[in-house]
Order: C-alpha cells, then sequence, then structure tokens
C-alpha cells in the first residue's frame, strides 16, 4: 500500500504513465530528466549546468541521460543556423513524451563548401546568396525546413499514440475474451456484478480460475457478499474457499471404529483375545 498526499497545491507536470511504467529500455534518471524537461517553458533555454543544478547529478551523469533519452528517440537536437550571417548560432531541443518509432537525427551537419567558392571574395558569396535567381534554386528558407521538420516530428508522436492505444484495445479485449471463457470469474460476475468485475485485476482472475469446485466456489462467494464483505478481496474469498473445502474431505472420511466394549476389556483382562471367539463361532 501507498500512502500518499500533496502539502503544497498547483505546480504540476503532466506526462504520459507509459513512459514510465512500460519502458525499460532506459534508466530511472533518464526518466527524471525527461520529466524536468517536460515541464520547461518553450521559452526555456537549455543548459547542462541548469539542469544539474536541480539534482546531486553531476554534468556527466546528466549528458548520459540525455544520451540515453536521444537513443530512445524521446529527445531530439538539432544546430539553428543563422540565416544572413550563415553561422550556426545555436541548438534546437524537440523533447516529447511519448516514444518515437525511430531514434530521430540528433545533430543536423553542414555541407561541405566548394573549393571554388571559398577562393571567391566574400562580396560576390554575398551577392550569390541573396540574388532572386539563387533564392529560386534553394527552393525553401531555413525557417520552413524547421517548420518540416517540427511537423515531422509531430506526425511521428501521433502515430505513437495510436500504436499504443491500439495495444491497449487489444489487451482489453484479451482480458474480455478471458472473463468470458473462465467459468470460475463468470461465477464471480454473477454474484457480485460486472461492477466489481472491471475492478480485478488478470492476476485475481488467475487466482479464481484455480478453484476446481465451481458449486462451493458459488456458496463461498454468495456466503461472503451475505456478510457485507468487500468483493475484491479475492485473496480471503480463495482463503474461505479452501477452509470449506478441508471441511468437506474430513466429514467424507470413514469414521473410526468404535471404543472397545466392557465385555471385550474383561476378556482381555482375563487373557482372552475376543477376536478369538469372534472366529468360533
Amino acid at each position: 500500500m501507498i500512502m500518499k498526499f500533496r502539502k503544497a497545491p498547483g505546480h504540476f507536470i503532466v506526462v504520459d504513465r507509459t513512459m514510465i511504467d512500460d519502458d525499460t529500455e532506459i534508466s530511472y534518471k533518464a526518466k527524471g530528466i525527461l520529466t524536468y524537461l517536460m515541464g520547461r517553458p518553450e521559452t526555456w533555454k537549455p543548459n547542462l549546468e541548469e539542469i544539474a543544478s536541480h539534482a546531486s547529478d553531476k554534468i556527466g551523469s546528466i549528458k548520459s541521460g540525455i544520451q540515453e533519452l536521444k537513443q530512445a528517440g524521446y529527445v531530439k537536437i538539432t544546430r539553428i543556423r543563422d540565416n544572413e550571417s550563415k553561422k550556426w548560432v545555436g541548438w534546437e531541443w524537440y523533447v516529447t513524451d511519448v516514444k518515437s518509432q525511430e531514434a530521430l537525427p540528433i545533430i543536423e551537419k553542414p555541407k561541405a563548401k566548394n573549393q571554388l567558392t571559398e577562393s571567391k571574395p566574400k562580396v560576390e558569396n554575398k551577392l550569390s546568396e541573396t540574388s532572386p535567381q539563387n533564392q529560386a534554386k534553394l527552393g525553401k528558407t531555413e525557417s520552413q525546413k524547421t517548420d518540416l521538420r517540427k511537423n515531422d516530428f509531430v506526425k511521428e508522436i501521433d502515430n505513437s499514440k495510436k500504436e499504443l492505444e491500439a495495444k491497449r484495445r487489444e489487451r482489453e479485449e484479451e482480458e474480455k475474451t478471458t472473463r468470458a471463457n473462465s467459468p470460475q470469474v463468470e461465477i464471480y460476475r454473477e454474484v457480485f456484478g460486472e461492477s466489481n468485475l472491471k475492478r480485478l485485476t488478470i492476476l485475481q482472475q488467475q487466482q479464481l480460475t484455480m478453484l476446481d469446485d465451481l458449486d462451493l466456489l458459488r456458496k463461498t462467494c454468495e456466503w461472503w457478499a451475505g456478510n457485507g464483505y468487500q468483493a475484491k478481496s479475492v485473496g480471503s474469498i480463495c482463503e474461505r474457499y479452501h477452509e470449506q473445502e478441508e471441511r468437506i474431505k474430513e466429514k467424507s472420511k470413514p469414521r473410526q471404529c468404535q471404543q472397545e466394549s466392557v465385555f471385550d476389556r474383561n476378556l482381555r483382562f482375563l487373557g482372552i483375545d475376543p477376536a478369538s471367539l469372534q472366529s468360533i463361532q
């Protein structure tokens, strides 16, 4: 049992529980870093020193945790280039709590410059880059490319959410099939109702399926419901079932022979075996 309480209202972070409960490919350290990143505003500028200042981990530990998130597809980092100066001016972070299908590219490498363009004067390069003809050849601007990358990233997140939803539906269908095929679970449904059945875990349903005597199980459930006990206490119901089963077995055992009569005891006192007299008769 976990006792939960909060001291201060507000300041909450909403994340997908699938990342916390089901993803075993990343460590708890990486999950904690991702939770911290999901709580940052969009105007926040990522800084490893600032992230490390909120925990006992060193910068090296923060780097290894972010590397796990990159490989798992939760974080993507690209470089930002200034359109006017054509220089790399910073980094752009994409963070999500839904695992992508494939590992995303981490850093966008700059294109190799041609040796002929490097030998030309800087003025000619600026004129050629800003000319309408060159802009027509380049096609989309850097800002448009960034928007496209964001759209692709959002699409992959949507696809991942759809896959998770499909898996959940398949799991629910399997659970419904298990309930329908188990006569023990059907008895539980008839006695306690559909609402209590939905609260049971798969492990509790398996405990019920291990009880072979269906009549005894029905009587046990009816006795449990009649006394006002909680329906979700499947373990206690199973204990009650086994106790009743032991009592039935004790009653079914043959009774022991009656005690020796006074006449037979007197014969034995005189040295005569009562069995020998019965053989003579």
